[in-house]
């Protein structure tokens, strides 16, 4: 895994956390084309966008976001899907499925 990689992973884990999901399952991320700035003082991170898996089966849509005025990253928008839609059946939504009833 790449640094950055890395980086974006524990920033996101620990944003999710923060919104009371530490062990949701991430899937259908993708890099969205822009640069934000980095963690602590660390070189700037790409801008992603992506779907978390809670515990409890609800699915998120989030974006990872500056947030000029707190100079934080931030989950926004972060939303529940009301409805999964063609998301249902997605392979990387089912193995995301898989992944969290292995660890309940």
């Amino acid at each position: 895994m790449s640094t950055e990689r890395a980086v974006v992973r524990a920033l996101l884990e620990r944003l999710l956390a923060e919104r009371g999901l530490p062990d949701a399952i991430l899937f259908g991320t993708q890099q969205e084309g822009f640069l934000l700035p980095g963690v602590a003082g660390g070189p700037p991170i790409e801008a992603l966008s992506g779907f978390a898996l809670a515990r409890d089966g609800t699915v998120y849509r989030f974006w990872l976001a500056w947030d000029g005025r707190a100079q934080r990253h931030v989950l926004q928008p972060f939303v529940p899907l009301d409805s999964l839609g063609a998301l249902a059946e997605d392979p990387e939504y089912l193995a995301a499925r898989r992944q969290l009833q292995d660890h309940l």
